[in-house]
C-alpha cells in the first residue's frame, strides 16, 4: 500500500519527463557524421530490442554492432585531429604571432 502511495506521489509531483536537447550551432565533436549517427541509432535499437529479448544471439548482434560503432568513431576522430594539426603545421610565423612568440636572448 505503502509502494502504491509513494508511486503516485511521485509521479504527481515530480513525473519523469524526456529532456529535450536542442541542437547546437557547433557541435562538440565534429567528427561524428550523419552516417556515424545512423549508425549509433541502429546499436540503440538493437540494445533494446536485447533489453526485452535477453537471448545470446541479440546480444551478439549488439556487440558487434558496438565495436563496429566504437571504431568508426574512433577513426574519424583520429582523421577529423589529423587534418586539423596539418592544417596548423606548417603555419609556424602566424603561430608565433598568435602566442606571441619572443626568443630570449643568451647572455
Amino acid at each position: 500500500m505503502y509502494d502504491i502511495f509513494l508511486a503516485m506521489l511521485l509521479n504527481e509531483k515530480c513525473p519523469l519527463r524526456r529532456i529535450k536537447r536542442g541542437r547546437t550551432r557547433f557541435p562538440k565533436k565534429q567528427w561524428i557524421t550523419q552516417g556515424i549517427l545512423n549508425f549509433i541509432s541502429w546499436k540503440n535499437e538493437l540494445y533494446k530490442i536485447y533489453l526485452c529479448e535477453t537471448f545470446v544471439i541479440n546480444f551478439q548482434q549488439f556487440n558487434i554492432c558496438q565495436n563496429t560503432s566504437n571504431g568508426f568513431q574512433w577513426k574519424a576522430e583520429k582523421m577529423y585531429l589529423h587534418n586539423e594539426f596539418m592544417k596548423h603545421k606548417y603555419d609556424i610565423k602566424k603561430n608565433m604571432e598568435n602566442d606571441k612568440f619572443t626568443p630570449r636572448s643568451k647572455g
